[in-house]
């Protein structure tokens, strides 16, 4: 991508100064702030693309979700491909005080050792 086609960074000290990426997602959508994401996939045109305020409200959904079954200081598994909804998934989990372990998810349905060993890896110490 163009360095021209880039979004410039943005000027509010409050948004610069954000502690946490959730921070800085909040504080961009609330000023009404463009494109937070496009996916870029080889050999498609189409590019999906959320707003800060999208991103924000899906990931909030995400987030609520999360920790209205109790899952805030957990792990929870991000088993999606990559595009829009393993970055909502991803920052809901931030939103809801998760920690987000991504995976590929699992080819036909099956859990592969590789699964069982994240899954094992990610445990506390």
């Amino acid at each position: 991508m163009p360095m021209s086609k880039l979004a410039s960074p943005p000027t509010d000290l409050a948004v610069r100064r954000a502690p946490t990426f959730v921070d800085v997602v909040t504080e961009r959508a609330a000023l009404g702030g463009g494109t937070a994401y496009t996916f870029v996939s080889p050999g498609r045109d189409q590019r999906p693309s959320l707003t800060f305020a999208e991103l924000d409200a899906r990931a909030r959904s995400v987030g609520a979700l999360l920790a209205g079954r109790g899952l805030g200081g957990e792990r929870v598994l991000v088993l999606l491909p990559p595009g829009l909804d393993y970055v909502v998934a991803f920052l809901g989990c931030l939103y809801a005080g998760a920690v987000a372990v991504p995976l590929y998810p699992p080819s036909g349905g099956k859990y592969t050792a590789r699964h069982a060993a994240v899954l094992t890896d990610s445990q506390p110490a």
